[in-house]
């Protein structure tokens, strides 16, 4: 039985004033994707190899880019979201869930990405392909879940979603969209044999 008396569930609560979009969370997220660029630079460079195994050049550059803007902003998303949480911030609702989720991917990929450059290798590590290729894959199918699963259903009126938490099912579906045209490249790929 409920508690009538205990208030909205925490992803509708009003925003508590740490939760708010200000220049501090802006200047986060320019820096996450600077980061994301200095990263994943090779990732960027990669391409124009006739080689058809390669696959990250299977990937068109222009989607690459989008990739790393959005794993350059879901990186913030960790230590953000943490603070918040940590600040009594609540349970995470369906957004901040899906950013929390692809910004890990970006924690824990990333390292053997800047390790390997480090070393000055020229050969892509295997961590970005599974980052290029995961996390959008990652992103299309935690939103269809949350989505299936009824964590995103309409709010009650009057009830307004955090920004943090509103930001979050932004970029999942951003995300999402992302890993469906994963999924139709992999699809022509295999069935096809078309790039």
């Amino acid at each position: 039985m409920t508690n009538p008396s205990a208030g909205p569930p925490d992803e509708s609560r009003p925003a508590a004033p740490s939760d708010r979009f200000g220049i501090a969370r802006l200047m986060l997220m320019v820096a996450g994707i600077a980061i994301a660029f200095g990263v994943l630079g090779p990732i960027l460079e990669a391409g124009g190899n006739s080689d058809d195994n390669d696959p990250i050049s299977a990937i068109p550059l222009w989607l690459r880019w989008i990739i790393t803007v959005l794993g350059g902003v879901s990186l913030v998303g960790v230590p953000i979201l943490l603070l918040q949480r940590c600040k009594g911030g609540g349970r995470f609702g369906p957004g901040k869930s899906a950013w929390f989720a692809q910004g890990m991917s970006s924690w824990l990929l990333w390292p053997p990405i800047v390790a390997w450059r480090v070393m000055g290798k020229s050969e892509m590590p295997w961590s970005s392909v599974c980052w290029l290729w995961g996390t959008p894959l990652m992103g299309l199918y935690v939103t269809t879940s949350l989505l299936i699963g009824g964590r995103l259903r309409r709010r009650r009126r009057g009830a307004k979603r955090q920004w943090s938490e509103q930001f979050g099912l932004v970029l999942a579906c951003l995300w999402a969209c992302t890993g469906l045209y994963l999924v139709a490249l992999l699809y022509s790929i295999d069935l096809f044999r078309k790039r």
